[in-house]
């Protein structure tokens, strides 16, 4: 059997291409095994064979449905279909949507999930997410900002009694 050629169109997350038995691709939406644990309402579904229509149905019905489900009802301002482009969450949506992302296994999924969230949700001073501010805006000020403002442990000198005794000799 005579495959096709590989093709390096993006996916978007959840998404596989697969080779068809007759001959050409075929395009499936998977619910994450993690999802499927806690009770995901969203099925997986073949998505065809067209490329366009494939990735329009999984953007528009699926993935939505699936946030919205693992947000408990509030669709996340950093998702890919809400993301403004030029901003942050835009370049997380647009790096989510990667090969090189889909392509990571689960636990590392998660951390850059967690690192998008808080960075992007950082809060500024004017109300706004800083995932909602566009790249140009972020400068070095406001790097060093959320650097000190995330940054958790904080250097601390401990004296002991046996550093204390030493000191003395």
């Amino acid at each position: 059997m005579v495959r096709p050629p590989r093709t390096a169109l993006p996916l978007p997350r959840y998404v596989e291409r697969k080779p068809l038995r007759g001959g050409g691709w075929g395009y499936f939406f998977h619910v994450p095994s993690w999802a499927k644990k806690d009770g995901c309402t969203v099925q997986s579904a073949p998505l065809g064979n067209d490329y366009d229509k494939a990735i329009e149905r999984a953007e528009k019905v699926f993935l939505p449905a699936f946030d919205e489900w693992r947000t408990g009802g509030n669709a996340l301002a950093s998702s890919p279909a809400a993301a403004t482009p030029g901003t942050l969450d835009w370049v997380f949506a647009e790096y989510r949507a990667d090969r090189r992302y889909t392509k990571l296994d689960p636990k590392s999924k998660r951390n850059h999930e967690v690192g998008f969230k808080l960075v992007g949700g950082y809060a500024l001073k004017d109300g706004k997410r800083l995932g909602e501010k566009r790249l140009s805006a972020i400068d070095t000020a406001l790097a060093d900002e959320l650097y000190e403002k995330l940054l958790i442990l904080k250097s601390t000198r401990t004296v002991t009694s046996w550093s204390v005794s030493v000191a003395r000799r």
